[in-house]
């Protein structure tokens, strides 16, 4: 799987250091990009050698360094990268260069060579090569330094396990107007990731409607909480929707939940202008009969 990673920031403490002749512009925003960034790697070779492409996308030269990281996926998607413990699968990766210097938009090809051990516990490892900028001064008491990662999902022998388990569509159980919201929590009970993308995207079916799910990817022994907005629901229904999603193992399961539609602001409208009416008429036949007790009061 391929893709495009832009620069993020990470704010860092002022330090002391000789400035470098080559040190970016402190006016010029950082901007650094890396592609691929993610690459899975098949169960079906221990060797692996891939390229990454790291750009400089600003005008002033760039010093990049390497480090690698595990990472691992929180319920919104987000990828959270932490230190590599003793027995991480970080000691398998290694890059060349692991340090270099960007000239004014250049691009750099970085080596990536995987090696996987022997007899491995079974399963996907998930290491990330970070690329970090020099810090260059900020206004304030800090420094600047950006930091992306080229992500390698790595396969190897043995058996893969593909358990998705989806309890079930989270939904008001009462709606008065859209748009409505609908979340499907998703646990990835196996050792390998599972992509909804393409055909598999997960959509929902609301009557005639269907709703689609974005595009997205659960790792092995992770969660995924997506939402879909269904917009415009009728305006009074006792309605189903309804999910159906691959499990990975040649399987699917379906989910649903039950929504009732009332048009609550309509309903109050129609109630208030039924009330206002009836004062109304209930006024105006007070007035008249005030007007015929005062003619009868005058003909006396």
């Amino acid at each position: 799987m391929a893709g495009v990673l832009a620069i993020a920031l990470i704010p860092l403490p002022a330090a002391a250091s000789e400035p470098s002749r080559a040190a970016p512009r402190a006016d010029e925003p950082i901007s650094l990009t890396v592609w691929p960034a993610r690459t899975v790697l098949p169960s079906t070779a221990r060797r692996h050698h891939r390229i990454v492409h790291v750009v400089n996308g600003t005008s002033s030269p760039q010093r990049i360094d390497t480090e690698r990281a595990e990472f691992d996926q929180t319920t919104d998607g987000r990828i959270d990268f932490h230190p590599p413990g003793p027995v991480s699968a970080a000691s398998w990766i290694a890059v060349s260069p692991s340090s270099f210097r960007l000239g004014p938009r250049e691009t750099k090809e970085v080596r990536v060579d995987v090696t996987v051990p022997e007899r491995p516990e079974p399963g996907e490892r998930y290491v990330g090569v970070l690329f970090k900028t020099q810090p260059q001064p900020a206004p304030g008491n800090v420094q600047v330094a950006g930091a992306l990662a080229s992500q390698f999902l790595i396969n190897v022998p043995g058996r893969a396990t593909h358990r998705i388990v989806a309890k079930g569509i989270r939904a008001p159980r009462v709606a008065f107007w859209g748009p409505v919201r609908l979340t499907l929590p998703i646990r990835n009970a196996g050792n390998v990731h599972r992509s909804y993308t393409g055909s598999q995207r997960i959509v929902a079916e609301v009557g005639n409607d269907r709703l689609a799910f974005p595009e997205f990817t659960v790792l092995g022994n992770s969660r995924r909480t997506v939402t879909a907005q269904w917009p415009d629901p009728p305006l009074f229904c006792f309605c189903t929707a309804s999910v159906t999603l691959a499990t990975g193992n040649g399987t699917s399961v379906t989910r649903t939940a039950r929504i009732v539609v009332i048009p609550l602001p309509q309903m109050i409208g129609l109630l208030a202008a039924a009330l206002g009416l009836f004062l109304l008429t209930r006024k105006g036949v007070r007035y008249q009969r005030a007007l015929l007790a005062a003619a009868r009061q005058g003909r006396r």
